[in-house]
């Protein structure tokens, strides 16, 4: 947010229009460009004003008078769309029209486990100041499930049917593995993965989907 011309709202459109996505706006930029002071945090509705240099120090204020209005209307679209992922929840939400601060962590981690509810939480930051970075922390560690309970897409051979492995994912599972990078030197090839099921034992022969003729 604090590069020139940034601009939050076309952003949010470009993730509707062209992502064909729901933005889950999670917190608000204060100022834009060299004006970006600091971020609303919309399910806390508190604002955090930051240092500009660079330590990601802040300090814990009210919402800005002229922002208020705004972050009440998206406070209720947010809970709106969360109260959609849970048929407990949206029941809850039609006969009290709000839900709790724990129905809205559930409402979250189910959007982040499930896929084809295309939502996509949005923060705003500056790496540069270090500005919005704890909020962006705070929210994977509560509402990102964890990597052993994230489904993987998996193919049985090149081009054919992609297939999920469901968590939780375990050792004792088969071995699923991605591999991002090979280096060759005359010394032989290293092959970096991530190994997201399963084990890898000595002897251990795994076929490569892009190169199913390869050894590994």
């Amino acid at each position: 947010m604090d590069r020139e011309r940034a601009d939050f709202d076309q952003v949010l459109r470009d993730i509707a229009e062209v992502f064909e996505i729901k933005p889950l706006v999670l917190t608000l930029p204060i100022g834009a460009e060299d004006k970006f002071a600091g971020v609303v945090d919309i399910l806390k509705k508190k604002a955090y004003l930051y240092e500009k240099d660079g330590s990601g120090k802040f300090t814990e204020s009210d919402i800005p008078a002229d922002m208020q209005d705004t972050v009440e209307e998206i406070y209720g679209r947010v809970v709106e769309d969360l109260a959609e992922v849970d048929d407990a929840l949206m029941e809850k939400y039609f006969e009290t029209e709000t839900l709790s601060d724990d129905e809205i962590k559930e409402g979250m981690r189910a959007a982040a486990k499930n896929p084809d509810l295309n939502v996509v939480p949005v923060f705003v930051t500056s790496s540069t100041h270090s500005i919005g970075i704890v909020p962006l922390l705070e929210a994977l560690i509560v509402y990102v499930a964890p990597p052993s309970e994230r489904r993987v897409s998996v193919e049985a051979e090149r081009g054919g049917e992609i297939e999920f492995l469901e968590g939780p994912l375990s050792d004792s599972g088969p071995t699923v593995a991605y591999v991002f990078h090979s280096h060759t030197d005359k010394y032989g090839t290293l092959t970096y993965f991530r190994l997201f099921n399963g084990m890898l034992k000595p002897n251990l022969s795994l076929i490569h989907i892009s190169e199913p003729t390869r050894p590994y």
